[in-house]
């Protein structure tokens, strides 16, 4: 019986889910597969490894007869070609489990119990096959990236890290390295060793699914349009790139009149042309004849001037790339702008509004406000305000990076310059002006996202490394700057968080199910938090407890005082203290706090640092320091106590001191 049968409820409900809950039903073809089968000899008999979805049989490839079996349900299909090395057969699945296993090809019948040497679930490969070198076992995941190194005969893993990008070609070993190439065009190198080490990243404007190659001392690369041969001593010039390219002019054979390129194809086009004048390739007037020739599509009516041809908006993404990539600089790019701008009419793109308040801000250069420029948290910010023709509502533009520092340099705080919005390291948000018409809501519309900027606390339930996301148990939420209102809705509850990437995917990796993190979040659409764009804190927490988290005590909520205290915990980009109170200096007579003393020995969260009064003494803090702080809570919902009045460090004092009598 070569037939596979399994017991898909079986399987859903082994993983945790209730078959009940499936929407989808499994594909039917449990030996459906995409993999080459694998011929392999040992110990003088020939075996053929077949893989499919939920079972890999070994067959005599002269007769036919099944020799084993090793059953890995919840499969859907198998991409990957089984490898042989080591004494072990190596079997890699997709779908529900995603099996990676080590089997011992000696048995005979069913040797799913009995012979499967080692397996695994965690961040297995789905499409791209795996790369033995001597004793190490090298995989990189699909999706987001993740490369492994395996000890190949246990399966014990000796590192992880994360090479980014979506995978579908095989990795290539050649040389001693290893070559990723990703969807997105990035090649990553890195050497095939025991500790992680990359030698070198690249990227090109490709698309890589097939596999790369080696043919003598060139690596072959095929992109989903091109195929690129890469040696050294070898340039690709101008000449090249115009041989490469399709034919100007697209002749019609039905009579019709020619088809002239498009809008994109000409401005590379263009650049190709700058490119061989300047090399000395072709002169200019060569150069001018071959551009209206593709512009005319072969005509011999004069052609539309390539200025007014070109499309603003496109022509605005070009050149903000252009700047980023520092092939030019922002002034270059802007006075290329208006140049163009000014021959197609004069007439540039409008910001519009788009339904959630977020400015869209066009490819044309703004003025803007210079309100800040810092370092805040690990990165350095520069912050402008961009005031709205349309709308009574500012847009605040933060540049992310340090590159902006020397950029920035001469610009003082409060003045008016021009910038390009876009390109990486730029985030763009609503701020709401004075102005504001009454009415107005904070956060989101009805079953859109909210904000809610916060530090979520809960235990990890589950996550997905590869999408970027995990799921949680809430136990606490600190004070939240947006609707106060929407923290019931997901305290105690099963959240999802989404919007993982860079070092936080790192982190997310060391976090086992079951322990305590703690996030700040950004915005929340019914149960979905995103993490905040400033995000400083994705992290293990110790176990939510009340009497070891700031929750103000009942008698302790309404205080209005002085506060002798020491710093357990301090947020950078939050203007936020934890305290641990050593003693309550003064009570005002307008405090509703019933018996603030019993709090002392007890955490409390500070907050309101960000105001100019504060901040320059807040930034010279550290945990440890012990402080003398003005504090009031205002709102029995919220957790937090603001900051007024007083903020001063204090001399160490000896354990018991509690400190000036009150006033």
């Amino acid at each position: 019986d070569r037939n596979v049968k399994s017991d898909w409820d079986a399987t859903l409900r082994a993983r945790g889910i209730d078959p009940g809950e499936v929407k989808k039903e499994k594909p039917g073809d449990n030996k459906k597969s995409y993999a080459t089968a694998k011929l392999i000899e040992l110990g003088g008999r020939r075996q053929l490894i077949a893989p499919a979805a939920e079972a890999t049989i070994s067959y005599d490839p002269v007769t036919g007869k099944e020799l084993w079996r090793v059953h890995h349900l919840g499969g859907f299909n198998v991409a990957c070609r089984p490898l042989f090395d080591h004494g072990l057969v190596y079997l890699f699945t997709s779908g529900l489990t995603g099996h990676f296993l080590a089997v011992r090809p000696t048995g005979s019948g069913d040797v799913t119990d009995t012979h499967v040497a080692w397996s695994t679930t965690r961040s297995t490969p789905h499409i791209p096959s795996p790369i033995i070198v001597d004793d190490m076992l090298f995989t990189v995941t699909e999706k987001a990236g993740i490369a492994r190194c395996l000890e190949a005969k246990t399966g014990e893993e000796i590192w992880r890290k994360r090479v980014g990008g979506s995978h579908w070609a095989s990795p290539l070993l050649a040389d001693g390295k290893i070559y990723f190439s990703s969807k997105e065009g990035r090649i990553s190198v890195i050497s095939a060793e025991r500790e992680f080490q990359l030698v070198a990243e690249n990227r090109m404007d490709a698309s890589f699914i097939a596999s790369p190659a080696v043919a003598g001392k060139a690596l072959i690369l095929r992109s989903d349009k091109h195929l690129y041969h890469v040696a050294r001593g070898f340039t690709r010039v101008a000449e090249t790139r115009l041989a490469a390219k399709s034919p100007p002019a697209k002749k019609a054979t039905d009579g019709t009149k020619p088809m002239r390129l498009s809008v994109t194809e000409l401005e590379k086009l263009a650049v190709e042309l700058k490119a061989a004048v300047a090399n000395g390739k072709l002169t200019e007037k060569e150069a001018i004849a071959k551009y209206k020739e593709a512009a005319d599509g072969g005509d011999d009516k004069p052609s539309e001037t390539p200025e007014a041809s070109v499309d603003l908006k496109e022509l605005g993404r070009k050149l903000k790339a252009a700047v980023a990539a520092g092939e030019m600089t922002e002034k270059e790019a802007i006075a290329k702008y208006k140049e163009a701008a000014a021959k197609t009419g004069g007439k540039k793109p409008r910001p519009g509004t788009v339904k959630s308040g977020v400015q869209q801000l066009g490819p044309a250069p703004v003025v803007a406000r210079l309100t800040f420029k810092g370092v805040r948290g690990k990165d350095y910010i520069v912050v402008f305000e961009v005031p709205s023709k349309d709308t009574e509502e500012k847009s605040r533009v933060v540049f992310v990076g340090e590159r902006f520092r020397k950029q920035f340099a001469g610009t003082k705080i409060g003045a008016m310059t021009s910038i390009v919005v876009g390109g990486a390291g730029v985030q763009a948000m609503a701020m709401k002006g004075k102005g504001t018409k009454k009415g107005g809501k904070k956060g989101g519309k009805k079953g859109g996202a909210n904000t809610f900027y916060s530090i979520v606390i809960g235990r990890l339930k589950s996550k997905d490394v590869e999408l970027g996301e995990f799921t949680l148990d809430v136990d606490y939420i600190t004070a939240i700057y947006g609707d106060r209102s929407l923290k019931q809705t997901v305290v105690g509850k099963t959240v999802k968080v989404v919007g993982i990437s860079g070092a936080w995917l790192d982190t997310l990796l060391l976090i086992k199910r079951g322990e305590t993190l703690k996030f700040r979040s950004g915005t929340l659409q019914d149960t979905t938090f995103s993490l905040s764009p400033k995000a400083t804190v994705l992290e293990r927490a110790v176990p939510f407890d009340p009497e070891t988290y700031p929750v103000p005590a009942e008698s302790f909520r309404g205080f209005r005082g002085v506060v002798v205290g020491t710093i357990t915990e301090k947020s950078e980009q939050g203007y936020e203290l934890t305290l641990k109170i050593n003693s309550i200096e003064s009570s005002q007579k307008s405090s509703r706090a019933t018996d603030p003393k019993a709090s002392i020995g007890r955490l409390m969260s500070m907050r309101g640092f960000f105001d100019q009064k504060f901040r320059a003494r807040f930034g010279d803090l550290k945990i440890g320091d012990r402080i003398r702080v003005g504090a009031v809570h205002t709102d029995p919902t919220v957790d937090s106590f603001t900051v007024v009045e007083e903020l001063k460090k204090q001399a160490a004092t000896t354990a018991g001191d509690k400190g000036k009598s009150g006033k």
